[in-house]
């Protein structure tokens, strides 16, 4: 199944026309196809499908470079040399000329892209994800001392928005919340000041209307650090 959703056409703003956008699911590197292919309860043990992996990506690489193209059910490939020659008797020549491997979809492949199936979806914008907190001095992970320097580290931490919510807050057990002044405000990382606040145990939580660079959620998001940072 392949989601999409429709996005207006940047290159022509004047146009009522859209784009059909696709969504990726996600992205599998080789360790995570590896696991794949394990989950799918072969006798293939994890020693086994490494070396596997492993001589097939050496011999692929070495045919390409002896000359071979492969024709296989993943990817055809071919070769091409760019670049102008300066009469037959002309050689290549590294500063003017260009090998080039060019790849193209295979049967198995071709198969897939015919029998996709889009499904069309709404535009979903990624939460704010708070992933580390450190003290800004120290460094410690997960503890400052009263009055401190506190960074956090993640995904679209970036603080924006006119929502009164919108805003860095540590939160102490009795649930008295506290904004902190923010010195870095970028969407990887926060570093932002505390006042003297009483020693003890206190959750991060982000509010934030940020989406992208260009963009702003109506309502904002809330991110809540999933460990206690203690202040002393």
């Amino acid at each position: 199944m392949l989601k999409y959703h429709i996005t207006p056409n940047k290159l022509n703003p004047q146009a009522s026309e859209c784009l059909a956008k696709p969504v990726r699911l996600g992205r599998l590197d080789e360790e995570a196809l590896k696991k794949r292919i394990l989950n799918r309860g072969t006798l293939i043990t994890e020693t086994d499908l490494n070396a596997v992996f492993t001589i097939c990506k050496s011999e692929i690489a070495n045919a390409l470079a002896e000359g071979y193209t492969l024709k296989l059910p993943i990817i055809n490939t071919s070769f091409a040399i760019r670049g102008k020659f300066d009469g037959q008797m002309d050689t290549y020549d590294k500063e003017r000329h260009r090998a080039k491997i060019i790849i193209s979809k295979g049967r198995l492949l071709r198969d897939v892209e015919k029998n996709l199936k889009p499904e069309k979806t709404d535009v979903l914008q990624p939460n704010p994800l708070i992933k580390e907190v450190r003290d800004g001095v120290g460094k410690n992970l997960d503890t400052m001392i009263s009055a401190g320097v506190l960074e956090a580290r993640g995904r679209n931490l970036k603080i924006a928005g006119d929502d009164p919510a919108c805003g860095l807050w540590l939160v102490a057990e009795n649930g008295q919340e506290t904004m902190l002044a923010l010195a870095e405000n970028k969407p990887r990382r926060l570093i932002a000041k505390s006042p003297p606040l009483t020693p003890g145990s206190y959750k991060v939580k982000l509010v934030t209307q940020y989406a992208s660079s260009k963009t702003l959620l109506k309502k904002p998001r809330t991110s809540i650090y999933e460990k206690d940072l203690i202040i002393y």
